[in-house]
């Protein structure tokens, strides 16, 4: 098998874009290379979220160029793709990018999605595209915001897409978009799997603007000469559409089958359970799975990772994660009664509040950094267990263990407050790149390497025998007994804090009429 070819597997991140190169039987025959890029910061509106698109292009060649470093790619017999999403380009009509990417955390179309409400179509376009309206995560409230505010960019557009339909035409000069990044436009009917006429003409936008529709383990088209030639890589390869981060990182730990369960972690954390038929529910997003006839509920939050990120960033000074780790782990569950709402850029699931902000709930005079420190690790835990809980109450399940990628999954400490919080096994897969590893199953799948009939059960023929490499290293978290009673009435104090703050104002009461929400 090894001689059949091999997959060359992207995947752009929050931050950083990686790539490696993977047999045809799954194993990594790489160094998994990763280029940071920065992210457009817009000081005077903290509610930008932006990238360029030339740096993701900059950060891909980059890290391919490392790849053939190591070795010729001539052995390469495709191209499969992951990234975040949603991120709206627009496009003008020589396939160049008009401005910035707006990503998912983007707040700066609250008003659009105000407007959206107000004209009474809000809630039906819920119930079609299966995806609670959020700003930034809902791309069409972005699209609309750039018909408002830079009209003239606006009427360049000839095309809208999102990170795959980039990277798709950079290869192959084709257009297109799976349905895991279609779902979240808030332009497609998901249950059907088409584009919506009648949403389209609700909003104003034309049909046309919007790229063909293709399965994320199909190709979108063939490798360049061009690109092929830059890149060192063979001409006319297939390049997987591949599909969103969170997807892809279910393709890449096996949750093709219904009611596989998984969290994907990282900068945000997103819990996912694979479904067999289309399931609305108002606190969570039904996607289209990056491969046929599968949907999968997601429960995505929005900065959990990156609030430890913050909070080493300004109160550890030298300090690494490792560091933190060892000192909270010092602290006795429950931080002192001390509670954190991880909601430092708004939230998603399952309270859909971009209003919403970070709170340090318990302070004390003997509470101490390295409590606060603590509170973070156990804040998303508990955010965890609330969208848990949702998505069990939703689709009439009990999940029974949470299997956790990314690499956040590395912390020990972490994993077992997640354990005791929620009272469920968890289990830590052992390969942290579990998208860019969906990746390479979905070029795999698009150049026939891998087979795409569905057997017992709901599991692609041969994905088990792809994701068999990785499998080492997995470790495994019981809940712990001694702290149920502990963790119990502080996720009690967890949601009564948030509904509180929500229902007295006091999150839009933080504004005057001359501040941004950041």
């Amino acid at each position: 098998m090894a001689n059949l070819g091999h997959i060359l597997a992207i995947d752009v991140g929050t931050g950083a874009v990686r790539a490696a190169l993977f047999a045809a039987d799954g194993r990594l025959l790489s160094s998994v290379a990763s280029v940071p890029y920065e992210p457009q910061w817009v000081p005077e509106r903290p509610d930008f979220s932006q990238v360029d698109p030339a740096a993701w292009l900059d950060a891909i060649e980059t890290a391919i160029g490392i790849l053939r470093a190591e070795s010729s790619l001539g052995s390469v017999a495709a191209v499969g793709v992951s990234g975040l999403f949603p991120a709206l380009i627009a496009f003008d009509s020589a396939g160049h990018p008009l401005g910035p990417a707006i990503l998912y955390s983007d707040r700066r179309s609250q008003t659009e999605l105000e407007a959206i409400r107000l004209a009474g179509i809000g809630e039906a376009m819920e119930q079609l595209t299966g995806s609670a309206l959020t700003p930034g995560t809902t791309s069409v409230t972005s699209l609309l915001w750039l018909r408002n505010h830079e009209p003239a960019t606006f009427a360049r557009a000839t095309t809208v897409g999102h990170v795959n339909t980039l990277i798709g035409h950079w290869l192959t000069g084709q257009w297109g978009m799976d349905r895991s990044n279609a779902s979240l436009t808030g332009l497609f009917d998901t249950r059907a799997g088409h584009w919506s006429a009648t949403l389209c003409s609700a909003l104003g936008i034309d049909l046309g603007l919007l790229p063909p529709l293709i399965e994320g383990s199909r190709p979108v088209g063939a490798l360049l000469a061009p690109a092929a030639n830059h890149l060192g890589l063979p001409e006319g390869i297939p390049v997987a559409m591949g599909g969103g981060d969170t997807l892809c990182a279910a393709l890449g730990c096996g949750a093709t089958a219904p009611g596989d369960f998984y969290i994907s972690s990282g900068t945000t954390d997103t819990l996912g359970l694979c479904l067999d038929r289309y399931a609305y529910d108002p606190r969570l997003y039904c996607c289209g799975h990056v491969v046929p006839d599968r949907y999968v509920s997601i429960a995505p939050m929005t900065y959990t990772g990156g609030c430890l990120r913050w909070f080493v960033s300004q109160f550890c000074g030298e300090a690494d994660y490792a560091a933190l780790e060892r000192a909270a782990s010092d602290v006795p569950p429950g931080s002192g009664g001390l509670v954190f709402l991880p909601y430092l850029k708004g939230e998603r699931s399952p309270v859909h509040d971009p209003d919403a902000r970070g709170v340090y709930f318990g302070l004390t005079d003997t509470t101490t950094r390295d409590a606060m420190g603590r509170a973070v690790l156990e804040g998303v835990a508990y955010g965890i267990r609330h969208c848990l809980e949702a998505m069990e109450q939703a689709h009439s399940v009990r999940v029974a263990e949470l299997v956790v990628v990314g690499k956040p999954g590395r912390s020990g400490l972490w994993n077992q407050i997640k354990a005791n919080v929620t009272g469920r096994r968890v289990r830590a897969l052992g390969f942290d790149e579990r998208s860019l590893l969906g990746a390479a199953v979905t070029g795999a799948l698009a150049a026939g390497l891998l087979r795409a009939e569905t057997e017992a059960g709901g599991r692609l023929a041969g994905l088990e025998a792809f994701l068999a490499p990785h499998a080492a290293a997995e470790r495994v978290y019981d809940p712990g007994d001694e702290t149920r009673a502990i963790y119990d009435r502080l996720y009690g104090v967890f949601t009564d804090l948030y509904t509180v703050a929500r229902g007295a104002g006091l999150f839009e009461r933080l504004y005057d009429t001359g501040t941004h929400r950041p």
